[in-house]
């Protein structure tokens, strides 16, 4: 697995790995969200609130260029 975890501070990654489930909820019910799918696997997804990207993700694995439209 590929993180960029070197690039945050323990106490940012600790705020991020919390598991609220009602926090959660919350959100996503405010949220735009599209999966990027090739050859029937997701393979990134976008979450969007409002005009604000709120999470990004991208397969380091996969093939970029094939999400580009």
């Amino acid at each position: 697995m590929m993180t960029a975890s070197q690039h945050y501070s323990p106490q940012q990654i600790a705020a991020w790995a919390q598991i609220d489930e009602s926090r959660w909820k919350e959100k996503l019910a405010k949220s735009q969200v599209r999966v990027a799918v090739i050859n029937a696997q997701p393979v990134g997804f976008i979450s969007r609130i409002e005009h604000y990207i709120d999470m990004l993700f991208v397969d380091p694995e996969g093939d970029a260029a094939n999400l580009l439209i």
